[in-house]
């Protein structure tokens, strides 16, 4: 039984650390709205939008702080994930 117990124990300890460290951490997040000033009509409302109103909203929706910007910064070494939009495919 002992010899169950140190493991378990340290299953359980390794568990609680990374638990700890997930939700403690914070990432910084850039948004890079490089979508040519593309505009889409929103299913819901019917209004028109930005396309980098999918990514951005997903991020309110949970929480998440992000810098939104229509330029690309020279050093991203600030960011641990850069989220780009680049718009609407347009065929004409």
């Amino acid at each position: 039984m002992r010899r169950l117990v140190r493991p378990l124990f340290l299953f359980a300890l390794l568990l609680l650390f990374s638990f700890t460290a997930t939700q403690t951490s914070v990432a910084n997040i850039l948004v890079w709205n490089n979508d040519n000033n593309s505009h889409f009509t929103h299913p819901e409302t019917g209004a028109s939008t930005n396309c980098e109103v999918g990514i951005t909203s997903a991020l309110d929706a949970n929480d998440v702080d992000y810098t939104l910007s229509s330029t690309l910064p020279n050093d991203l070494s600030g960011y641990n994930i850069v989220m780009i939009s680049l718009g609407l495919y347009c065929v004409g």
